[in-house]
């Protein structure tokens, strides 16, 4: 860009802020109960006596299972959401794309770096997309370890 020119900012959306402020704060809540009943599972798993190996097996791998559960999730989501995002941005050549509100004011990228940016945002969805298929592999493999029933 010359020094005369001027750039396109796409200014941020009050309402989409407020909106991105509660989802934070309702995720966090979220998180924090899923947390507590973890936590709860592991504490039931505390007070297990003598030989309740298979209960306290049961209660490991439900534990484990709705965590990793939760996460493959959340992370197939966001990859979604990636590989939509950087679709859009490689179909219009433009960034953020047109009709999508922003959180803050943002300069409007166009043409190539906008495809760069869409090709990006849809690697980082493939590489999610492997993230949580490790994930599921390595979480199939240790359930199997404990010795429990994959459909448990």
């Amino acid at each position: 860009m010359g020094m005369h020119e001027t750039k396109d900012i796409q200014r941020a959306d009050p309402y989409l802020r407020k909106r991105a402020l509660v989802a934070v704060i309702v995720i966090a809540v979220a998180g924090a109960v899923a947390l507590l009943i973890l936590q709860g599972m592991l504490a039931d798993l505390r007070n297990l006596r003598g030989n309740d190996f298979e209960r306290a097996r049961d209660a490991l791998a439900a534990a484990f299972l709705w965590s990793i559960a939760a996460s493959a999730l959340l992370t197939v989501l966001v990859g979604i959401y990636l590989w939509r995002m950087g679709s859009h941005v490689r179909n219009t050549l433009q960034f953020p794309p047109p009709g999508i509100r922003v959180v803050h004011d943002t300069v409007v990228v166009r043409g190539e770096h906008a495809a760069r940016r869409g090709r990006l945002l849809q690697l980082l969805a493939v590489l999610l997309m492997l993230a949580v298929s490790a994930l599921l592999v390595t979480a199939w493999r240790v359930h199997a370890l404990l010795g429990t029933p994959v459909a448990s």
